[in-house]
């Protein structure tokens, strides 16, 4: 049974024993196999498709519970596998979707833990959405969860306050809190599911021990809109950032850009589909 009665507060949720033990022996199997992008390897289509409507029934639960129309999973990478031994990232709301799908409104990351061996360590730590907004001004909830997300945040214990980064506009802003106060790591096993939204703030755990081995599927509402001139705005093609993003997946970007240029407002399922046409020599 899946509780999401919680979620559209905190922003994520846990679903303990998700998956079997012979399911995880499925993915690792194909996580050894996988090729590398950044630090993580990338999910095959065999194994996306086998799971398909066990995640996508996970999205028609979180569409109960939100009032969104998440329906799709994500054509950017599809999955990604990430491995405790090899990535450690500080606080911060998701980049490479935000710059891609321009809004994590209605969009979710399916955190699928294939192997752990320490329920409280080397997992994923999050920011509950509803601790930090009775923290700070509705002008910083507003530059925080507009929507977008593409936003980092550097934390400062000494004088307890956290610099927030906007990462498509290059602005920020200071907090007056030290967001690891706030923080909670739950606890996580093989097998368990953790669902985060589109603009949830989370890192990896600092406490690590042993291994994990993490499937990171991102779903999405595939009939959003998207604007081509996203990808011209001075403001986001200034910033180091998106830059850095843009360089370390140039084909995929050369590619997106181009399948969503055919017109001006497309919705992300046509932009899916000329990407498509376009992977296989039709446009």
């Amino acid at each position: 049974m899946i509780d999401l009665k919680d979620f559209n507060e905190t922003g994520y949720a846990v679903v303990n024993n998700w998956l079997s033990q012979e399911e995880c022996n499925q993915f690792l199997l194909d996580y050894g196999q996988g090729h590398t992008i950044y630090d993580a390897r990338v999910a095959s289509n065999d194994i996306l498709e086998k799971f398909e409507s066990k995640i996508l029934d996970v999205c028609k639960l979180v569409n109960h519970s939100t009032n969104t129309d998440i329906n799709s999973i994500s054509p950017q990478w599809d999955g990604a596998y990430w491995d405790s031994d090899y990535t450690n990232f500080d606080w911060h709301q998701d980049h490479e979707s935000t710059y891609v799908f321009q809004n994590l409104t209605e969009y979710i990351n399916c955190y699928i833990i294939i192997k752990k061996e320490y329920a409280n360590f080397s997992g994923l730590s999050i920011l509950p959405e509803n601790k930090l907004k009775q923290e700070i001004s509705d002008e910083q909830i507003n530059f925080i969860f507009n929507g977008r997300g593409a936003k980092h945040f550097i934390t400062n214990p000494d004088n307890k306050t956290t610099v927030a980064f906007d990462d498509c506009t290059g602005n920020e802003i200071t907090l007056d809190i030290d967001i690891n106060d706030l923080a909670v790591t739950p606890a996580t096993q093989t097998g368990d599911l953790l669902i985060l939204k589109g603009t949830s703030i989370h890192k990896s755990q600092s406490l690590k021990k042993g291994h994990r081995v993490a499937l990171s599927v991102r779903c999405l509402n595939e009939n959003a809109l998207l604007s081509a001139s996203w990808f011209t705005d001075p403001k986001l093609t200034s910033t180091d950032a998106f830059n850095y993003y843009i360089s370390t997946r140039k084909e995929f970007y050369d590619q997106w850009s181009k399948a969503l240029h055919t017109k001006e407002v497309q919705t992300i399922k046509e932009v899916i589909n000329n990407l498509k046409g376009l992977i296989n020599g039709r446009t």
